[in-house]
C-alpha cells in the first residue's frame, strides 16, 4: 500500500498541499449557491486530480526528487514514440491513396488531422510534445548526449505538424525569456547561449514552414479571425473574441460570486441564444478561456485561486531556476487565454500531476518548504 502511515495521512493538511488544492476548495465552496448542482458534481469528480495529485505527490516526494530525470525521460520516450507513430500513420495514409509526400504539409495532415489517430485534441498533445521538447535540449545540452538531441528532433517536427499557437507561442516566450534569465549565470553561459542558439534556429525553421499554405492558414490566418470581434466574420464557428464578450457581459452581471460551480454552459449558451449566435449555441462551446471560465462559474475567488496557483509555481520555478518547470507554467498560462484547460480530463491531468510533480520535485527551498 502507498498510503498505509498515518504521518501520511495527516499530509493532508500540509500548508503546501492546501495551497494546491485551492482551485478545487474553491469550487467545493460554490456549488452551495449555484442552481446547476448536477453538473456542480460533475466538476468535483473531474476536478479530483487537482485533490488527490498535491497529496500523493508529497507522500511520494523523495521518489520524485529521486527518480525525478527518469520520470522526465520516460514521459519523453512516450511523446517521441507517438510522434513516430503518427507520422507513420500518415505516411501510409498518403502511401494508400498515391498521394505525393509534400501532402504530409497540407491542411489534410495538419492540427487536428494529425492528432486524429489518438482521438486526442492536437492542442494537448502539444503541450506534452512541448514539455518534452525543452526537457531534452536541456539534457541534450547538459549531458552532451546525441540521444535526447535526436529525440528533440523528432518532438519538433511533432510540434510543427500539430500546429497549435499555444503551444508554440509558449516555446517563444521561453525562448526570448526564460532562456536569458533563467540559465545565464556565469559559470553555465556558454551553455545557455549554445541552447539559445540551437532555439533560435527552431524558430527560423518554423517561419520557413509558415510559408506552407495549411501552416499559414493555421498559425496566422485561423489566428487573426479569432481576434476579430465581427459575429459576420465566421456565423457557425464565432471568432473567440465574440464568445469571449458574451462571457464578459455574463461576468459583469455577477462579478464577486459568479453564478457556481457547474453553471458554465447553461448560462452561456442561453447567452448565445439571445445573442443569436446560432452556431456556438448549437456547437456548446464554452468559453475557451480558463480565466473567463473561473471568473464566471466562481467568481472572483475563483480567478484569484487560478492565478494564485500560477503565481506560486511562477515564484519557486524562478527561485528554482528550472527551465523546464518554467516551461511548463508558461504553457499552461497562454493555453489558458484560449482553451478550458481544467475543463476536460487531459487538460485536468496534465496541470494537476505535473504542477504537483514540479513543485515536489525540487530540493526544498524557502518558499516551498515548511508546515
Amino acid at each position: 500500500m502507498i498510503i498505509s502511515k498515518k504521518e501520511e495521512w495527516r499530509k493532508l493538511l500540509d500548508k503546501r498541499v492546501l495551497a494546491l488544492q485551492a482551485i478545487f476548495a474553491v469550487t467545493l465552496l460554490a456549488t452551495t449557491y449555484t442552481h446547476f448542482r448536477d453538473e456542480a458534481f460533475t466538476d468535483w469528480v473531474q476536478q479530483l486530480p487537482l485533490f488527490l495529485c498535491p497529496w500523493l505527490a508529497i507522500v511520494l516526494q523523495p521518489v520524485l526528487q529521486s527518480r525525478k530525470d527518469q520520470l522526465l525521460t520516460a514521459f519523453a520516450l512516450s511523446n517521441t514514440a507517438v510522434i513516430l507513430y503518427l507520422f507513420w500513420n500518415a505516411a501510409r495514409t498518403i502511401l494508400y491513396f498515391h498521394l505525393p509526400m509534400t501532402a504530409l504539409f497540407s491542411e489534410t495532415f495538419v492540427n487536428q488531422h494529425f492528432s486524429e489517430p489518438l482521438d486526442l485534441h492536437a492542442t494537448y498533445l502539444s503541450l506534452y510534445v512541448c514539455l518534452s521538447l525543452v526537457y531534452c535540449v536541456t539534457r541534450g545540452w547538459e549531458q552532451r548526449n546525441a540521444a535526447f538531441f535526436s529525440m528533440a528532433a523528432i518532438l519538433l517536427a511533432g510540434l510543427v505538424q500539430l500546429s497549435s499557437k499555444s503551444a508554440w507561442m509558449g516555446l517563444v516566450i521561453i525562448l526570448l525569456v526564460g532562456v536569458p534569465l533563467l540559465l545565464f549565470p556565469a559559470r553555465r553561459r556558454i551553455a545557455a547561449m549554445g541552447l539559445a542558439l540551437s532555439m533560435t534556429v527552431v524558430l527560423a525553421s518554423a517561419v520557413l514552414l509558415l510559408q506552407a499554405s495549411a501552416f499559414h492558414k493555421r498559425m496566422v490566418t485561423d489566428f487573426k479571425k479569432d481576434m476579430i470581434a465581427n459575429k459576420a466574420t465566421d456565423p457557425w464557428n464565432q471568432p473567440r473574441m465574440v464568445r469571449w464578450e458574451v462571457a464578459w457581459d455574463l461576468i459583469k452581471a455577477r462579478p464577486v460570486l459568479g453564478y457556481g460551480s457547474g453553471s458554465e454552459m447553461t448560462v452561456l449558451k442561453d447567452a448565445y441564444f439571445n445573442e443569436k449566435l446560432y452556431g456556438p449555441y448549437l456547437y456548446a462551446l464554452n468559453t475557451h478561456n480558463q480565466f473567463l471560465r473561473c471568473w464566471l462559474t466562481t467568481g472572483l475567488l475563483g480567478l484569484t485561486a487560478y492565478m494564485f496557483m500560477l503565481g506560486l509555481g511562477f515564484a519557486a520555478a524562478w527561485k528554482q531556476k528550472d527551465l523546464v518547470w518554467m516551461t511548463f507554467l508558461v504553457l499552461v498560462t497562454v493555453t489558458s487565454f484560449a482553451e478550458n484547460i481544467l475543463d476536460v480530463q487531459k487538460g485536468i491531468f496534465y496541470f494537476s500531476f505535473f504542477f504537483a510533480f514540479f513543485f515536489f520535485s525540487n530540493k526544498p527551498s524557502s518558499l516551498t518548504h515548511g508546515q
